[in-house]
């Protein structure tokens, strides 16, 4: 038995929990994008029918890089927005069987968004800014490992979930003297029920291990129909609205067992994740900041009993911030140049009796 749990511990170690789910990530600066995979799941992986898997991680970035198309424009940055988020998210796996588990996550987010610029009617510039906190769209998903979860040497999982509108995309606050939506950016919500299709797999080798995660949200919804922050602050009837978009990531990356009984366990992993031009289904109409942004992302487990320790950070490696046919110039987007990870998960075992 201590060799299997051993054997788990090691083929854990490049196992993510699948991605299909608004978690960790909210938003890279001002692209609009919310989906991401997980930290290391250590012998949480693989769960047992019955067990429970219960995990909350945080994140922090400070977005003020300003970006048009792969270009960085450091002459903007005094202007802002510098675009601080603080997100939290709260999970809870049940395993049907060794193979089916259902999760159910929330996320909740708390920023702010800064402007240095001059205020309408104004002169100079002033230093001004919006906060924004609350509940996130909550997810609802099914995973399935296509192989038994039984001493694997290589698996692939497939996930399937729906996101339901349960954050708010129109929170206001006031700046500059005006009441204004708050950028889309820092909405908690999208106003729309969408569809995560994700996947994940991984390769064990001796002391290294191979994994790489997929997730697309679909979101048919054409618009929000909450006015775009930047619109409203120049013109009090501003009749542009938000887009509600689709979002992609992928990642890929290695672990190496330096240790044969010792943690922690070192990882790296390279993820690309973002906002198409156009959505997969339904109309694309609406703002929205399209871009693809890249980060590579070391990172180191440890794992105490059933409890895992995450912590990783990401740094950026690519930006192209890209136009769209509501707006065929390309503006400027603000990326973070790190984003900060920590995670914890606990495994519950619904037969402890067979742990003793």
């Amino acid at each position: 038995m201590e060799g299997v749990l051993r054997h788990l511990a090691w083929l854990a170690c490049c196992v993510f929990v699948c991605a299909g789910t608004a978690t960790r990530a909210f938003a890279q600066g001002c692209v609009c994008q919310r989906q991401n995979a997980s930290g290391y799941a250590g012998d949480n992986a693989y769960l047992k029918a019955g067990d429970w898997l219960f995990s909350t991680s945080y994140e922090n970035f400070t977005s003020d890089r300003h970006y048009q198309g792969t270009n960085f424009i450091p002459s903007l940055t005094s202007r802002g927005p510098t675009n601080v988020q603080n997100a939290l998210a709260i999970g809870a796996t049940y395993a049907v069987t060794d193979r089916l588990s259902a999760t159910l996550e929330a996320p909740i987010l708390v920023t702010s968004y800064t402007l240095n610029r001059v205020p309408p009617g104004g002169t100079t510039a002033v230093k001004e800014g919006t906060h924004s906190n609350g509940l996130g769209d909550i997810t609802l998903r099914a995973s399935y490992w296509l192989r038994t979860t039984y001493q694997a040497k290589w698996n692939v999982a497939l996930s399937l979930g729906v996101q339901a509108p349960t954050g708010k995309a129109d929170v206001m606050d006031t700046i500059y003297g005006r009441l204004v939506a708050e950028d889309v950016s820092v909405q908690p919500g999208q106003k729309a029920w969408a569809v995560p299709l994700g996947s994940q797999g991984f390769v064990e080798f001796r002391r290294l291990a191979v994994f790489g995660s997929g997730i697309y949200l679909f979101n048919p919804r054409d618009t929000t129909g909450v006015p775009t922050f930047f619109g409203s602050l120049s013109n009090p009837n501003n009749k542009q609205v938000n887009s509600s978009t689709d979002q992609y990531l992928a990642q890929g990356g290695a672990v190496v067992k330096l240790w044969r009984k010792k943690w922690p366990l070192p990882s790296v992993s390279y993820r690309i994740s973002g906002v198409p031009i156009h959505d997969v289904f339904g109309p694309s109409e609406g703002f929205r900041r399209p871009a693809n942004v890249q980060f590579i992302e070391p990172g180191v487990s440890f794992q105490f009993g059933p409890q895992v320790v995450y912590f990783s950070t990401g740094i950026l490696t690519y930006v192209d911030v890209k136009p769209t046919p509501a707006n065929p110039n390309v503006t400027d987007a603000t990326i973070p140049k790190y984003i900060f990870n920590l995670s914890f998960s606990r495994r519950v075992s619904g037969h402890p009796e067979k742990l003793k």
